[in-house]
């Protein structure tokens, strides 16, 4: 009999230790997990795994079924790169914008919800969650068993998929066990939890994006980077020939004539530095791209967050590769 990992969906078997699903040999026929996930639950330790799956192939399969889609997007790194995937979106699938916790309190789901709708046009229904504070998850299952039947859940790595459906299945008072991590790559197949006699969700591997920060650190850096509690607003004037440089991931020089305020949206425990731009070199042989803002525009650093430019100003960005720059109208 075939047996699966309640963490990742990964088929168990103990003959190949560098393949998803592994376990020792004498502890197989007790396991309900994979080592990996295994380390993950109690140690808060992962082996990486290479899980190559085509995001935009498996959603257009999904669609060619008569299951819903609920999509999740980390809510920091909301950029233009999503609104393909929207396109494949219809009015019965729902969008969680998620990590509502890692906004500021006095951000205000209402003026969330109405940015998205306006500047990421989709007849999906869309909905701002926290999962770790349990934040819409009650509302959230009212409305999906209105009209009950299976839901794919389906997002990139770090949008906090597994997380998200522990909350829904806690919140009806049963115990969540699929893997949840700080890392890509945790789900590796489908898993399919049973909500109640009418409602069932299916976890989906997460896809790594092209665009993303995640592809070009470490583990160990992923880890510091990621935000766990509430951002206070980093808020940073650089006049004309001033930089500003965060961590070594990222450095926004200022080259307009005008002073510019620069207010980020990141990880509170990276250091910021701001000098004059002859002064430090640092960073300043990354991929760059020059940028000119009306004042009315969030750059997007993809998977470190985002940054807020309240005044005309006119920047050269350097990070880790310039693809991973986007930016947007402003959001707060």
């Amino acid at each position: 009999m075939t047996k699966k990992c309640i963490g990742c969906g990964a088929v168990l078997q103990y003959t190949y230790p560098s393949i998803e699903g592994y376990v020792k040999k004498e502890v197989y026929e007790k396991s309900q997990y994979c080592e990996r996930c295994f380390k993950i639950k109690h140690y808060g330790k992962l082996d990486v795994l290479e899980i190559k799956k085509d995001f935009l192939s498996m959603m257009r399969d999904i669609r060619n079924t008569n299951a819903g889609i609920i999509y999740l997007i980390d809510i920091l790194s909301l950029s233009n790169t999503n609104s393909e995937y929207l396109k494949l979106l219809g009015n019965n699938d729902i969008v969680l914008l998620t990590k509502k916790d890692i906004l500021p309190k006095s951000v205000k789901d209402k003026k969330v919800i109405k940015y998205f709708k306006e500047n990421f046009k989709t007849s999906a229904n869309v909905m701002v969650i926290s999962s770790v504070k349990k934040y819409n998850i009650d509302l959230l299952f009212k409305e999906l068993d209105k009209k009950p039947k299976t839901y794919y859940v389906v997002g990139s790595t770090n949008s906090g998929k597994s997380t998200f459906i522990n909350a829904l299945v806690n919140s009806i008072g049963r115990k969540g066990n699929i893997t949840t991590s700080a890392l890509p790559n945790t789900t590796t197949e489908y898993i399919k939890i049973k909500i109640n006699d009418k409602l069932s969700i299916i976890d989906t591997p997460g896809f790594i994006e092209k665009n993303t920060i995640y592809n070009y650190i470490t583990i160990d850096k992923i880890k510091e980077i990621i935000s766990k509690k509430e951002i206070k607003p980093k808020i940073m004037q650089t006049k004309s020939g001033f930089t500003v440089i965060v961590d070594d991931l990222l450095r926004i020089d200022n080259i307009g004539k005008e002073k510019a305020n620069l207010i980020f949206y990141m990880n509170n425990n990276m250091k910021f530095t701001k000098v004059k731009i002859t002064t430090k070199d640092d960073l300043k042989s990354l991929p760059k791209k020059n940028i000119t803002t009306d004042g009315k525009t969030d750059i997007v650093i993809n998977g470190l967050g985002f940054i807020k430019i309240t005044t005309k100003s006119n920047l050269v960005v350097y990070t880790l590769d310039e693809d991973i720059i986007s930016t947007r109208n402003k959001m707060i």
